[in-house]
């Protein structure tokens, strides 16, 4: 109906204790994975908690049917320019 809001988030890497626990031997590869992403870092669990907040909240009362990217600018440049 019209009271419900379908939406979602798509992070790229996050700095997750999972995540960190997967590179706990391999420094580099984490440092790597870090410089994939144009803003030179990899995301806060906290910043896609925000993230989520909003669209739970009043403020994104008119958000619905969206897609959500917190990518640190990753998605540009694993696409297809052809």
């Amino acid at each position: 109906g019209p009271d419900v809001r379908v939406n979602t988030l798509a992070p790229a890497a996050t700095a997750t204790q999972m995540l960190k626990a997967g590179f706990e031997n391999n420094p580099a590869g984490y440092a790597e994975l870090e410089k994939v992403h144009p803003m030179g870092r990899i995301a806060e669990p906290a910043e896609i908690a925000r993230l989520a907040k909003f669209l739970a909240s009043d403020d994104a009362a008119f958000v619905t049917g969206a897609t959500l990217y917190s990518d640190g600018g990753v998605l540009s440049r694993l696409h297809d320019p052809a």
